[in-house]
This record gives structure tokens, C-alpha cells and sequence, in this order.
């Protein structure tokens, strides 16, 4: 009896070592900045001025980088190996529309392995190195179009 008690510890022990471990995270930015104008100008559909005044408003498209969000995680299953997926959307934080409007649905998706001892293979829609490299050092919002503000509060003059 003794040692049916003692290799079914010994056997509980060694399972739980294989369980294996998984891990998911939600990241994210919102990026966007708020602009006081005192001499603005709103120009009409003719393109004439319309009216002048002070403007308050978000800036179209974001600040200086793009906001997004996503989800990225890994599931190991033994030996050093491990699965890893990545998925990401970028949107305009003034309105709450994905930018681009017309662009694709993620920007980032892919699922892939990981090896100890061959390195890593994924495969979806992801940035190449390149891309990568330019916006971690110059942080540009790519998809940002000309200057248009969302109002939030204006005082206008007609002239």
C-alpha cells in the first residue's frame, strides 16, 4: 500500500511539470492631442471663408503615433517549443473608426512556432523588418491624413 501511495505522488508530481503554460495580453495606445486655434479660419464648400474665430478641437488621425490595440500570446507544449499569435488594429481615436477607413481589418495578424533550437516561423499579415525598424526610431502615424479637426467647441465671427 505504501508504495501504490508513493508512486502515485511521485506520478502526480511529474504531471503537473507538463501542464502546459499560456499567457495572453491585451495592449494598447491612445494617442491623440487637443489644438486651441484663437485666429482659425472655416473655410466653405465653394472654398471661400466661411467664418473666423478661436477653435477647439482633436486633431483627425491621431497624434504623433497611431493609436491601437491588439492581443499577442504564446501557449508553450513542451520540449521548447511553443506556439505565439499576434493580432492588432489601429484607429482614429477622435471618432473611434479604424484607420484606415478603407485599409484592412488588422494591420497585424499571424500565428507561428517557436523552437529552442530552430528559432521562430510565423506566417499572417505582419510588418517586415524595415518597417519595423523605422517606426520604433522615427514613431510616425502613418495612416494620418492633412491637419482636420474634430470640433469640440468654437467661437466664430462672421466677416
Amino acid at each position: 500500500m505504501r508504495y501504490k501511495s508513493a508512486s502515485a505522488t511521485m506520478l502526480w508530481l511529474f504531471a503537473e511539470a507538463t501542464w502546459a503554460q499560456s499567457s495572453v495580453t491585451l495592449y494598447g495606445t491612445v494617442d491623440t492631442g487637443i489644438r486651441y486655434e484663437t485666429n482659425s479660419v472655416t473655410y466653405g464648400a465653394n472654398g471661400l471663408p466661411a467664418s473666423t474665430g478661436s477653435r477647439f478641437g482633436l486633431p483627425e488621425g491621431g497624434g504623433p503615433m497611431e493609436s491601437y490595440w491588439g492581443f499577442n500570446g504564446s501557449e508553450d507544449l513542451g520540449a521548447g517549443l511553443k506556439t505565439l499569435f499576434q493580432i492588432e488594429t489601429h484607429f482614429d481615436a477622435s471618432s473611434g473608426k479604424l484607420s484606415p477607413e478603407r485599409g484592412p481589418q488588422f494591420q497585424i495578424s499571424y500565428v507561428g512556432l517557436q523552437s529552442s533550437l530552430f528559432g521562430q516561423f510565423t506566417f499572417g499579415r505582419q510588418y517586415n523588418v524595415l518597417m519595423s525598424g523605422v517606426s520604433l526610431v522615427y514613431g510616425t502615424n502613418y495612416w494620418a491624413e492633412a491637419p482636420i479637426y474634430t470640433s469640440i467647441a468654437s467661437s466664430p465671427s462672421s466677416s
